[in-house]
């Protein structure tokens, strides 16, 4: 099996593309600051990325470029995935989960809100009041082109839904939404990814060492991959220790290992043995 990528080359592109903004004959002294920061700090730290806004359909990010890749047996590519994971260390899984969001491609965001995820408050959970009959209603007509690719991915919500979790706790938190609405009630069975942890309204409310605790939270209610956290070792250490304690099963690991392994193998991203002929 290929080693996987642990390096965001998306974000690395646009660390480039900041950089090359600010060199300019002008400001010659403050460019040298700037790189020399970059160089000591690894790529300037933790900075916060905003997603583009997509419209209702489904949307390429930027810079990605659409590849034709063969076409795989879904069943198979998912007999692939298992042997691959089951080869790995838990360390290696865990890798996976929170490096598995390389060459996004297309998503549907951000269930189970209208796909758009304004600016808000730094610190504050934005909140939705509609009930959980309200937002069943609208489901099928948001999201009635991820019911029939059910095995795509889905980027979570962080907005709040009180009437629906009983409590103010972000979508991609809540098992209610993420495991009971989206994937028992409307049969998803793709890769669930977090909203970016380092969104300003997340690490403006959860101090920057709670980053592992929104990560455990978010794989218990059911998602797959951890989308830019503040501190990415931080947050394998804690997913680790939380299976080590008995916490956490290592076959919940396994499971989004899987589905994230299966979408690569699907997508041409990770190699997989050729199917015998029948």
């Amino acid at each position: 099996m290929s080693k996987i990528n642990k390096i965001n080359i998306w974000h690395r592109k646009r660390i480039r593309k900041n950089t090359r903004l600010h060199l300019s004959a002008g400001k010659r002294i403050g460019s040298i600051f700037l790189i020399t920061l970059l160089v000591l700090t690894g790529c300037g730290g933790k900075e916060r990325t905003t997603l583009p806004k997509p419209s209702s359909e489904n949307l390429m990010d930027e810079e990605t470029t659409a590849v034709e890749v063969e076409e795989i047996d879904p069943d198979y590519a998912e007999e692939q995935a298992e042997a691959a994971v089951n080869r790995m260390s838990l360390d290696d899984k865990l890798e996976l989960m929170v490096s598995g969001y390389e060459n996004i491609g297309t998503m549907y965001r951000y269930f189970p809100g209208d796909q758009t995820m304004e600016e808000g408050t730094p610190g504050r959970i934005p909140e939705c009041r509609d009930s959980l009959m309200t937002l069943r209603s609208s489901l099928d007509e948001r999201y009635s082109d991820m019911k029939e690719d059910g095995s795509g991915r889905v980027m979570m919500s962080l907005e709040a839904y009180p009437k629906v979790t009983a409590m103010i706790t972000p979508a991609f938190m809540s098992y209610e939404i993420v495991t009971s609405l989206l994937r028992t009630e409307m049969g998803f069975e793709g890769v669930v990814y977090t909203p970016p942890l380092n969104d300003a309204r997340l690490s403006g409310k959860y101090p920057k060492d709670t980053d592992g605790y929104l990560a455990i939270e978010a794989v218990k209610a059911g998602c797959d991959v951890i989308y830019q956290p503040q501190d990415r070792d931080r947050v394998i250490q804690a997913l680790r220790i939380e299976v080590n304690t008995d916490n956490m099963s290592v076959d919940r690991i396994d499971l989004s290992a899987i589905r994230v392994m299966k979408y690569r193998i699907l997508n041409g991203l990770e190699p997989a043995e050729k199917e015998e002929e029948k």
